[in-house]
């Protein structure tokens, strides 16, 4: 509403295949509809800064 918006970047370990679907079955009693994520991208791996942590954008 104010120009924000909740995003989840996932990356999967083994296991299970995972999809949007089931991540926002497993996150909505957790998280509440205010903080669940507008958008959920998957990725092979975070983005990291010179230094290996993850970069926070």
């Amino acid at each position: 509403d104010y120009g924000q918006d909740v995003v989840a970047c996932v990356v999967l370990g083994g296991g299970e295949p995972l999809d949007e679907a089931k991540l926002k079955d497993f996150c909505l009693p957790k998280l509440g509809k205010v903080k669940m994520p507008t958008r959920i991208y998957f990725m092979d791996d975070l983005p990291k800064g010179p230094s290996g942590k993850v970069q926070r954008l």
